[in-house]
């Protein structure tokens, strides 16, 4: 992973389709909070997990933004996106 994710504010959203829900932001560490401050996922490295410790995804640079993906041996699943504020 090239970028710190934990360091910097960023907008996080469910999925990459157009029009994806914000879920939340990070907001210079470890943890996406809900618009409520309610902790979602927490920021280990690459990976992320739920609040329960549940692995979620993995964090894949993608330039101007960054896509947690899951992968499964037959596909790869984007479900988060970090986007810089």
């Amino acid at each position: 992973m090239a970028r710190d994710y934990t360091d910097g504010r960023y907008k996080v959203y469910l999925g990459r389709t157009a029009g994806a829900p914000r879920v939340g932001r990070i907001d210079g560490d470890e943890f996406v909070r809900s618009d409520s401050n309610q902790l979602l996922y927490r920021l280990e490295g690459k990976d992320v997990y739920d609040m329960s410790g549940e692995h979620v995804g993995e964090i894949m640079d993608a330039g101007d933004f960054a896509m947690v993906v899951k992968r499964s041996p037959t596909s790869i699943d984007c479900i988060l996106v970090f986007v810089p504020e």
